[in-house]
């Protein structure tokens, strides 16, 4: 016949009983953070998903925003308000520039710039810039490792007057490009945000490319 159990053991057994026994209350229970137990499996699961849909996310991610620094004489000031205004005011620019322009540029370059009114002076003087027919426009020219000689970007205060001409005011990319620079004496900065390409990004992810920039997955070879 097996020892029966007897109270004191019991209550030994059992923290609890002892503790009201002795007028204490009850310890508390362990409490379980369900967040914590979800994490680890969501986490795991946004892991593949990315490994999935990882052709382009670096590339999208870069032209979420820009940002650069420049060395040189300059005195102007520039903002983009997507679509709607690109105004500028000043004289000029020439900088030697570092930093992170788009998907295809990223590092150091060269770059000058004549804004309004300046440029009405300097078209005047014989200086002929690329988009020299661009109203209420300021020029841009650079010249990157790669590409000595890139064409020059004219952007006229008012977009819609640059209708057709590169870049298009309405392409995916500008609709919503903001951005704000400035030169003073010997020093030029530069930051801008795109929303339109944020959600692309966030988008791309889902395996959505509303902005149609992701390239494709090569084809299987031949067998």
């Amino acid at each position: 016949m097996p020892p029966r159990t007897t109270t004191r053991n019991s209550r030994a057994a059992r923290p609890s009983l002892a503790r009201r026994d002795r007028g204490l209350p009850p310890p508390p229970r362990a409490w379980k953070n369900p967040l914590l137990q979800v994490l680890p499996k969501t986490g795991f699961m946004a892991l593949l998903l990315a490994a999935g849909c990882a052709t382009g996310r670096l590339a999208d991610l870069r032209d979420c925003g820009r940002l650069s620094l420049g060395v040189g004489p300059g005195l102007d000031a520039t903002a983009k308000l997507g679509c709607l205004a690109h105004p500028s005011l000043g004289v000029a620019s020439r900088t030697r520039r570092v930093g992170l322009e788009s998907r295809h540029r990223l590092g150091t370059w060269r770059e000058e710039q004549v804004v309004w009114p300046a440029e009405i002076l300097a078209q005047a003087l014989g200086a002929m810039w690329g988009g020299a027919s661009v109203p209420l426009a300021s020029y841009e020219r650079n010249s990157w490792p790669d590409l000595p000689r890139a064409p020059d970007v004219a952007t006229s205060w008012l977009p819609v007057l640059q209708a057709g001409r590169a870049p298009n005011p309405f392409a995916f990319r500008e609709l919503t490009d903001l951005e704000l620079g400035a030169s003073v004496l010997a020093v030029s900065v530069r930051a801008g945000v795109n929303p339109l390409e944020i959600l692309d990004f966030l988008l791309g992810f889902a395996g959505f490319d509303p902005a149609r920039d992701d390239a494709p997955d090569p084809a299987p070879p031949a067998p």
